[in-house]
């Protein structure tokens, strides 16, 4: 009789312990469940630091120039302010660009002076960097978690395939029926989008090869917009 009291309290204590860490552990997502809390959060996304770099010859900018890198600032849905590095054979130029309410003012490359520019001839318009990164996200094919995303990295890399033409209204001229690789990297803990990198060919001057790269940095609260005033 003891024996099985004994048994039963086991099999009692057992259960409990299960129980207790079935309730404790929460479900892990699926990688598409991390992407589509990933494109929710860039939906609700007010302001961020960015950095878009591009491998081998870049993207044209003007004939002769192309774009190697922008760093800068975005406020959206309207504002942003950013620094362009471009090459102009072995020449590197720098110029500053401001955008805001649906006007565009750039640094001469040589004098430095500010000019207002139509904001449709810059090849990259920065302020659809939300939209254009939320529609990566939902649209991704192919999808697979990397594997040395481990529980010790604070990150998580997802790999997949996405179309050039959900990158139409941020690149002009983009191809409008190329594959292209994928890699987003995730905060593990909200699922933020940390850095995405987009390997092939989204416009006609590029090489199967061309890699772009954009990093995000979340801030608090919005900066302030130096050059010329875009508020009138």
């Amino acid at each position: 009789m003891v024996r099985v009291v004994l048994l039963a309290f086991l099999v009692a204590l057992f259960s409990m312990s299960c129980a207790q860490g079935s309730v404790g552990k929460s479900p892990e997502l699926s990688p598409e469940g991390m992407l589509e809390q990933a494109h929710r959060a860039l939906l609700e996304l007010e302001y961020c630091k960015f950095a878009l770099s591009h491998s081998g010859d870049g993207t044209e900018l003007f004939p002769g120039v192309t774009l190697s890198r922008i760093e800068g600032y975005l406020e959206f849905p309207d504002k942003s302010e950013f620094l362009v590095s471009a090459q102009l054979g072995s020449m590197l130029l720098e110029t500053s660009v401001v955008m805001g309410n649906e006007r565009a003012f750039m640094t001469d490359f040589f004098s430095g002076q500010w000019q207002e520019i139509p904001s449709e001839s810059l090849p990259i318009d920065v302020l659809y960097f939300r939209e254009a990164l939320s529609a990566i996200l939902v649209s991704l094919d192919e999808v697979e978690l990397q594997s040395d995303s481990t529980e010790e990295s604070d990150l998580v890399t997802i790999n997949g395939t996405t179309n050039s033409s959900v990158l139409s209204d941020l690149l002009s001229g983009a191809l409008p029926d190329d594959t292209v690789d994928a890699k987003v990297v995730l905060q593990k803990r909200t699922h933020m989008l940390s850095q995405i990198t987009l390997t092939g060919k989204l416009v006609d001057t590029d090489g199967l090869d061309m890699v772009r790269t954009l990093t995000l940095d979340y801030i608090d609260m919005p900066l302030i917009i130096a050059g010329p005033t875009i508020n009138n």
